[in-house]
């Protein structure tokens, strides 16, 4: 099942650093407006049990990467999906400054991560 609102397509570069098209808990159509929206295909690669990193389009349709976290606020228990830092467009420099531990999370610091659920997409 292929869908309009995000990149479909698996770059050599991308399978390289462990991309996958998946189905992602809690990330739908963008058009529903749900609050628990019915998980669309999506090209992620996990990063830990609560972020991602996820293939997206910015405003003008150019492919970018957003970090995000699953969680909650301390005062709000339901879970969401926060991006963590500005979209990325350089997976080696987010590689980079991810592994080496300078990677700049300009938000979401308030953010009780949670484990997410995904399976992948068919």
């Amino acid at each position: 099942m292929k869908h309009t609102d995000y990149p479909q397509e698996i770059s050599a570069l991308e399978a390289r650093w462990g991309f996958e098209l998946l189905l992602v808990e809690g990330i739908g159509d963008l058009m529903t407006g749900q609050r628990n929206p019915i998980p669309v295909p999506v090209v992620v690669r996990i990063l830990t049990a609560s972020d991602i990193l996820i293939k997206v389009y910015e405003l003008k349709r150019r492919v970018v990467y957003s970090h995000r976290r699953w969680g909650h606020f301390k005062r709000i228990p339901r879970n969401f999906w926060t991006p963590l830092s500005h979209l990325q467009e350089d997976l080696r420099q987010f590689f980079f400054d991810f592994n080496a531990g300078t990677h700049v999370e300009s938000f979401g610091c308030e953010i009780v991560p949670a484990r997410f659920k995904y399976r992948v997409a068919t």
